[in-house]
């Protein structure tokens, strides 16, 4: 059986960030990996399933709708084990382009005052959210992607 290439990270070195995880040039789709926590550290720091559900509802809707890449998206979603999320594109950037996005994603979030797409007609799990812890904590992943 083939491994996944995500599973071929070896996440007790990997350190948050932003990479280019896979690149599949034949189907032009690329795997970007945003790391916003530690791995081995997860077990004390990963981002809350609500946390990470409003994440997943901010980015989305920025990176889809008012971002400079908006009709490049093909996929903004959580990883399972709560350290990041995985956008996926038709079109490679560098790891350095998709960072300044990412921070752009992430510094919108602290100027909203409601998470889009949270209603019940909109979400299968609309309630689900916390902004507000969220944005307290969304400070230090911008911090942590501008240090890479």
């Amino acid at each position: 059986m083939e491994t996944p290439t995500s599973f071929k990270v070896n996440h007790l070195i990997l350190e948050p960030g932003v990479y280019l995880r896979d690149a599949d040039e034949q189907r032009g789709v690329y795997t970007y990996d945003i790391r916003l926590v530690k791995p081995t550290l997860a077990y004390r720091e990963a981002i809350t399933p609500q946390m990470s559900h409003t994440m997943e509802h901010c980015l989305a809707h920025f990176l889809r709708t008012m971002s400079a890449i908006q009709s490049e998206i093909v996929y903004v979603g959580p990883m399972g084990c709560l350290t990041g999320f995985y956008i996926l594109t038709y079109t490679k950037y560098t790891e350095s382009k998709m960072r300044d996005i990412m921070v752009t994603a992430l510094e919108y979030m602290l100027s909203i005052d409601e998470v889009p797409g949270a209603k019940a007609e909109e979400c299968g799990n609309y309630t689900l959210f916390d902004l507000e812890s969220t944005k307290r904590r969304v400070p230090e992943f911008i911090l942590l992607l501008k240090k890479q």
